[in-house]
């Protein structure tokens, strides 16, 4: 996989290292995470699940973690 720079700003880089440290997760996967997050809400499922159809399984599993982490930590 290619490997790509980003600059996070102040704010964004201290709630990163925060939640690294209290989730014990790797940069990398939280960063994986929430960018397919994002990129299946602008582009929409379908879209979503026909580009990455070998990975269909992996996707709704995503999802359904994501919704039930929304669901948890908003009520």
């Amino acid at each position: 996989m290619s490997k790509h720079r980003i600059n996070l700003d102040d704010q964004t880089e201290a709630l990163l290292d925060q939640y690294l440290d209290q989730a014990n997760l790797k940069l990398d996967a939280v960063i994986n995470q929430a960018l397919q997050h994002y990129l299946v809400h602008q582009i929409g499922l379908k879209v979503a699940k026909a580009i990455t159809a070998d990975d269909t399984a992996d996707l709704s599993k995503l999802l359904d973690h994501l919704v039930t982490d929304n669901i948890h930590n908003n009520y």
